[in-house]
């Protein structure tokens, strides 16, 4: 199992958004994380998932600093 522990979770911009559209979002995200959950299917279009591609790599840029 490829999952993070408690201890290494980070409370990403990305999450936290999330979150705040969805209450039970953490909850999801931890279970898909330690691979006792599917993660949902994304249906989104091209653009759509042009924009989450650019959100993840500023994300994910932000977070090496």
């Amino acid at each position: 199992m490829s999952g993070t522990t408690g201890s290494e979770r980070i409370a990403s911009p990305s999450k936290v958004s999330a979150w705040l559209d969805c209450k039970h979002y953490l909850n999801l995200r931890h279970r898909v994380d330690d691979g006792t959950m599917e993660p949902p299917d994304n249906e989104f279009s091209a653009f759509a998932q042009l924009l989450v591609e650019k959100g993840l790599g500023h994300e994910a840029e932000c977070l090496r600093w």
